[in-house]
């Protein structure tokens, strides 16, 4: 069991792959959901930890993408 969230690890291996947490998911689901509700702003609130930053920065990404505004 590889406890990793290096995508390239995995990438390479037929035996090796990621379970969760998928990020890049997880944001473009939360976009799609916010676009499919007509939101057109949103806000990001996250703790200071830095655990969530990836999220944040693909959901902006994808948000900023539909023509949205962060």
């Amino acid at each position: 069991m590889l406890m990793t969230r290096d995508r390239d690890v995995t990438a390479k291996s037929n035996y090796a792959f990621t379970l969760y947490p998928d990020e890049k998911r997880l944001a473009d689901t939360l976009a799609q959901a916010a676009q499919k509700r007509s939101y057109r702003r949103v806000a990001i609130l996250r703790p200071a930890g830095g655990k969530s930053d990836k999220v944040a920065e693909y959901f902006k990404k994808d948000v900023l993408a539909q023509g949205g505004t962060v």
